[in-house]
């Protein structure tokens, strides 16, 4: 089941993008639980309470709470959570790309666009959820799924898989082993010890790779050249920008 949210303070406009998403759902097959939102704090509440949503579709100009900020917030929550922004205005469009939304779509074609939209991010959503790392040592066997893992270093011995909710899990593996085990252009090479996750940067500065649980990773400028292209294509391809 793919579960929605929709967040515009025009009703009418919520209804509309609420119906037309869960149309698509219906032509791909799939069973939908949509929430239509007129105010982002209410939203942010649902998350903070412990509601799962796979995809919110968000209006970018609300009163108190904007769409840009809202998607901010819930991460805290909803780390993997697929964003669409449809919006009035493109002047967002540029600024948006901060908050790495999967698609922008604007109202005055939401009957073209919004179905394409949301159509790719289910297939998206339902891809991501069929990719995990099995990692098994003496003690457990563990299904890791591929967009929970921030990134992976390696310290004697073994491989240390670090996670989105903050744990750690490690084999008896040389992170080459790993990486051939993991899905093709999901990582990068951070360095000779560190495998990282592509989704789980959030932005690359001349000094600072800033990843999605907080932390900050630094390289040599080339390493950070090199990381910078991959993470371009990543976007491109993957994420649907550009």
């Amino acid at each position: 089941m793919i579960h929605i949210a929709v967040c515009d303070d025009d009703k009418k406009m919520g209804k509309c993008m609420r119906n037309l998403a869960e149309e698509c759902c219906r032509n791909l097959g799939q069973i939908c639980k949509s929430r239509l939102f007129t105010d982002g704090n209410a939203l942010l509440y649902e998350a903070e309470d412990g509601a799962h949503f796979d995809l919110l579709l968000l209006d970018i100009e609300m009163p108190e709470l904007d769409g840009m900020s809202l998607t901010t917030a819930i991460r805290r929550f909803l780390p993997e959570v697929t964003v669409i922004f449809v919006t009035s205005y493109g002047k967002y469009v540029y600024e948006a790309f901060k908050v790495q939304p999967y698609r922008y779509v604007i109202k005055g074609q939401i009957q073209e666009m919004l179905p394409e939209a949301v159509g790719d991010a289910v297939r998206k959503i339902l891809d991501e959820e069929g990719k995990f790392y099995i990692a098994e040592n003496q003690w457990t066997l563990e299904k890791i799924y591929i967009r929970n893992i921030v990134y992976i270093w390696h310290k004697d011995k073994y491989a240390y898989i670090e996670k989105l909710d903050g744990t750690q899990t490690k084999v008896r593996k040389t992170l080459r082993q790993v990486y051939g085990e993991l899905p093709e252009g999901d990582f990068v090479w951070a360095d000779r010890g560190c495998i990282m996750a592509l989704a789980q940067i959030e932005r690359i500065t001349n000094e600072e790779i800033f990843l999605r649980n907080g932390e900050k990773k630094n390289f040599g400028r080339e390493k950070m050249t090199e990381i910078k292209g991959k993470l371009r294509e990543y976007w491109t391809k993957k994420e649907g920008i550009g």
